[in-house]
């Protein structure tokens, strides 16, 4: 649809609540622009690739990023459950202590971190989810494509990874 409207850049959204949050960046591009990914964003990175696009923008939800942060293209629970030791590692690489690394070893779900590390757009943690996130997807393009990625936490929180 959006090839066949010659649309040369998309978002790439998992649903309507991050398509929403986005639409304010991109008031140039109409609504054939965005896509849901819901859960398959390589599938859906890969097909604006070999649709030509040049440029894809991504927005993911801070549950499904750190799943994409460890290198899962395919974010369904059923494929993939959080990884409490990687999101631990991810901390310990941004110089958090031991204590809230091994707080966060005991979670189950990713959203329960915001209470550990409280969200900004300048803390350490955010930053490094989302720069492994766009470094998973950068390897799905090719030489005439770019990418950025929306990292969108809690009800209002976004980092842009460029």
């Amino acid at each position: 649809m959006a090839k066949g409207n010659q649309c040369a850049e998309i978002v790439l959204t998992s649903g309507k609540r991050s398509e929403n949050r986005l639409k304010k960046n991109f008031p140039h591009l109409p609504q054939v622009a965005y896509i849901h990914f819901g859960n398959l964003v390589g599938d859906a990175i890969q097909l604006g690739v070999d649709e030509g696009m040049e440029k894809i923008n991504v927005a993911i939800m801070f549950g499904k990023s750190v799943k994409l942060a460890e290198g899962n293209m395919n974010t369904h629970s059923k494929n993939v459950v959080l990884n409490a030791d990687f999101v631990a590692d991810l901390a310990k690489q941004a110089r958090y202590s031991d204590e809230i690394q091994n707080q966060i070893k005991e979670l189950k779900l990713a959203n329960a971190i915001l209470d550990i590390i409280p969200f900004s757009e300048n803390e350490a943690f955010y930053n490094l989810v989302a720069q492994k996130c766009l470094k998973n997807c950068q390897q799905l393009l090719n030489d005439s494509c770019s990418i950025q990625l929306f990292l969108l936490v809690g009800d209002e929180g976004m980092i842009i990874a460029k």
